[in-house]
């Protein structure tokens, strides 16, 4: 269990040692982690939401083509800045335009998060539990709350240090389908297990 003052201490922590890796550390990593995934042989998604890496995050475009087919069409998400609560909106990658955080995001073909088969997510710290520690501003748990009408795949994307003990998720926070790492990919949920059929070696 951890208090907000520790999940802080261990943001701060865990960017540090990721904003630390070396490039090829990070294709290195990327590489095995989408190697990992196609091991499970899941069933492409027609619609796959990605993210552009920052602050040292792993980059999913090797796991994007691991896991697309020929049908499979791609998005980046865009902060919604018409709201005092925003959520993420998810758009055409070739109409990238600066957004919030000065993080290129896409200007066309916006759609709502729930419309996506899977979503590949971005995360500073995951538990084996499937609890995701975000960057604080909380778009992800507001934009696939799970009232919505339909629930995405939530695949989240790190570094194997990043991984760490559960800790006591908020009521509003949204759990992880699964994890998948340069070690190997964990499963937290029964779609989850019926797709991948895989747990952390």
């Amino acid at each position: 269990m951890r208090n907000n003052a520790e999940l802080r201490r261990l943001r701060r922590t865990v960017r540090r040692q990721r904003q630390g890796l070396s490039q090829e550390f990070r294709a290195a990593a990327a590489a095995r982690a989408a190697a990992a995934l196609a091991c499970c042989a899941p069933p492409p998604p027609r619609h796959l939401g990605l993210y552009g890496p920052n602050d040292g995050e792993i980059d999913p475009a090797p796991l994007a083509a691991a896991l697309s087919a020929g049908a499979t069409r791609t998005y980046l998400p865009r902060i919604s800045p018409f709201t005092d609560r925003p959520q993420l909106r998810f758009g055409d990658p070739t109409s990238l335009a600066p957004g919030r955080y000065g993080i290129p995001a896409p200007s066309r073909g916006l759609r709502p998060a729930w419309t996506l088969s899977w979503v590949i997510v971005p995360l500073v710290a995951f538990s084996n539990a499937g609890d995701r520690l975000g960057r604080g501003g909380g778009y992800y748990d507001r934009s696939f709350a799970a009232h919505w009408p339909h629930q995405p795949f939530l695949l989240g994307l790190a570094y194997a240090f990043q991984g760490c003990a559960p800790w006591t998720s908020a009521p509003h926070d949204v759990r992880l389908d699964a994890v998948v790492t340069e070690a190997g990919v964990q499963c937290f949920s029964p779609r989850a297990r019926r797709l991948l059929g895989a747990t952390k070696p």
